[in-house]
């Protein structure tokens, strides 16, 4: 049964172009091909009535939970410069993992709850799969797709 992981943070402002470079070309692109990852998709809130709302939301549709005790994914989650320069950087990190429920939906609370209806995608699709293509890993996986999840708007 799948298994949604989301993911939402902070990033002080002068640092958030570099973030911005090592999440679009490292981290998510490593990430999305760890075996069990269905899917990810990643946003920037664009409006909220929840004061200090982090502004960025990363959800991955996965295999299982296990995905997230892989090593596969905790060598992914330190390859480039994610582990030493970026995520020191973060602020207000929170994470949700979300089960389906017995009707085939997902119990959704917390963050996911909260973003909803919020936020746009990143990057166009296209370019969240090549770049997912052209980040090395060990794995011979192929690469996700990429698309919105509920009812998060496309840019």
């Amino acid at each position: 049964m799948p298994h949604i992981f989301a993911v939402q943070f902070e990033i002080p402002a002068e640092h958030e172009a570099e973030f911005n470079r090592v999440y679009d070309t490292e981290h998510f692109p490593t990430l999305s091909k760890v075996p069990g990852v269905r899917s990810a998709a990643r946003y920037r809130l664009e409006h909220s009535t929840v004061p200090g709302m982090q502004r960025y939301l990363t959800v991955y549709e996965l295999d299982s939970p296990d995905v997230l005790k892989s090593a596969a994914w905790e060598k992914a989650g330190a390859y480039g410069d994610w582990a030493t320069k970026i995520r020191p950087l973060l602020t207000s990190r929170i994470t949700a993992s979300l089960n389906a429920s017995r009707d085939g939906g997902f119990a959704v609370s917390g963050i996911a709850a909260r973003s909803l209806g919020t936020c746009r995608r990143m990057a166009p699709v296209a370019s969240l799969r090549r770049a997912v293509n052209e980040v090395p890993t060990d794995t011979s996986s192929s690469a996700p797709s990429v698309r919105s999840q509920s009812k998060l708007a496309s840019i």
